[in-house]
């Protein structure tokens, strides 16, 4: 493949990339129950007031929630909240780009589709939370401490990623080890010195602001809450990590590769294998293998804070591991292919392989499964409000709806609220009627969902409602008696 050729469909991964960003973000767009309780702290508190614990069971990077709340300060918030996510997702696939183009095999183009189509790391990557921050402060990061390490340049990221991600301190820690073991004590001199105290300046800055807010009155019951929430996703300290350990690397390949469990199980074998194609390489100072043993100090890091019960290993929260993953999968391939094609010399015969051909039948993989945000109130509202007949509504439905209106303020959504009934099986309507049920979306492959809500499994069976139409999270029903 010709350069003109690589540098092309690279920008039209790009850029379908960021078009398809911008659809989920701003055309067919939605909120989740976790963003519609930050959006409402992030709204309805001051400035100061979003330095302190939240409420809602919410919690964030102070200045990302400081970035959010000055955009929030312009229109409508269920779109303004929209903009800093879309921008910081969009920027992460040029940035990253910039990384993979340094190679020349050009098979890392695998790496980009990947990032560019994910299903995953496109809807966490645009939700109200700070994991699309997470992701782009730590491409940004890679490029800053391979290619460019000016004193201010170090100062104000390290400050900027440690503010505005919990991942920012993991990232600069790693980065200090890295340094140390490349200068390798002998040969430390003041360069090495400099950019160490440069890293280490933004998580100082964090560690004050942590002391600070642990301090502060509903601290004690928001960690009670996180650390009960997130249970399951702290690793253990006895012989059952090995079984959560597992689960995890499951979820992997769940969450960034397919919802197919043995194409899931193949592609992290391969990613495992150039994990240690990496690892075992000659040419230490290529920015492929720096990237990934950063990775995997950082990696290393937040296994211990998890261990502890500080911070939780568990799907969105490792968005940022994406580059990681597709890179040694491509690194895995690649490793695969030339092992393959030794082999065959021996025998004269030339194995011609084609990467976009992977590349083609893993990004249909992606394409074919969709983004999994599942409360698409905006366009469910306005689809039923136009009914003439009684509207009931199951408890669920009222819950995500209610939250919903205390996010927009919709009228639209207050006369819904108002004109509906809830559902109850011990007091059916007497006549003709339509009944909204919560029904959520399973990531993985578009018609998965979650069983039905119990009253409407009961109907069901007893054949009193038929399925009218369906939303995305929601399903209305015509109930005859």
């Amino acid at each position: 493949m010709n350069t003109k050729l690589y540098f092309l469909i690279a920008w039209i991964f790009i850029l379908f990339g960021i078009a398809i960003r911008f659809y989920f973000q701003f055309i067919s767009w939605t909120f989740n129950g976790d963003e519609i309780n930050l959006g409402i702290n992030i709204i309805e508190k001051s400035f100061r007031e979003l330095l302190l614990p939240l409420e809602r069971g919410q919690s964030a990077p102070p200045l990302f929630l400081l970035l959010m709340k000055f955009f929030s300060l312009f229109g409508k918030p269920e779109l303004t909240l929209k903009i800093l996510t879309f921008i910081t997702s969009s920027l992460t696939l040029p940035l990253f780009y910039k990384i993979i183009k340094r190679k020349k095999e050009k098979i890392y183009l695998l790496a980009l589709g990947l990032l560019c189509f994910s299903p995953f790391v496109i809807t966490n990557s645009l939700t109200l939370k700070h994991y699309s921050f997470d992701l782009f402060f730590i491409v940004l990061g890679f490029i800053i401490i391979n290619y460019k390490r000016s004193s201010y340049t170090l100062i104000i990221f390290s400050i900027l990623f440690c503010l505005c991600s919990n991942i920012g301190p993991f990232f600069c820690l790693s980065s200090i080890i890295l340094i140390l073991n490349q200068a390798n004590f002998s040969r430390f001199n003041r360069f090495h010195l400099r950019s160490i105290l440069f890293l280490a300046v933004g998580p100082i800055v964090y560690f004050i602001y942590f002391i600070y807010f642990i301090n502060q009155e509903g601290a004690d019951e928001l960690r009670a809450f996180m650390q009960d929430y997130w249970e399951e996703a702290f690793a253990p300290l006895n012989l059952d990590f090995i079984k959560w350990f597992l689960i995890r690397v499951k979820g992997l390949g769940f969450y960034f590769f397919t919802s197919y469990l043995l194409i899931d199980i193949f592609l992290l074998l391969i990613s495992f294998i150039g994990i240690v194609a990496n690892l075992i390489e000659k040419n230490k100072n290529e920015i492929i293998h720096k990237i990934l043993k950063n990775y995997l100090i950082i990696i290393s890091i937040h296994l211990v804070l998890s261990s502890l019960k500080l911070y939780p290993f568990s799907d969105r929260l490792y968005l940022y591991l994406a580059p990681f993953l597709y890179i040694s999968l491509t690194k895995g391939i690649l490793t695969c292919l030339n092992i393959f094609n030794s082999s065959l010399l021996k025998k004269k015969i030339k194995l011609k392989y084609r990467f976009h051909y992977i590349s083609f039948i893993l990004l249909i993989i992606m394409i074919y499964q969709i983004p999994y945000k599942d409360n698409d109130v905006k366009n469910t509202i306005s689809e039923i409000r136009n009914y003439n007949d009684d509207i009931y509504i199951t408890q669920k439905s009222k819950a995500s709806i209610s939250l919903w209106f205390e996010l927009t303020k919709d009228r639209n959504v207050q006369k819904i609220l108002e004109k509906s009934n809830i559902l109850d099986i011990e007091v059916l309507p007497e006549k003709n009627a339509f009944i909204l049920s919560r029904q959520q979306l399973k990531f993985g492959h578009q018609k998965e969902t979650s069983l039905p809500e119990i009253e409407i499994q009961f109907l069901l069976s007893e054949k009193k409602i038929k399925l009218v139409q369906t939303f995305i999270g929601y399903k209305l029903y015509i109930f005859k008696p």
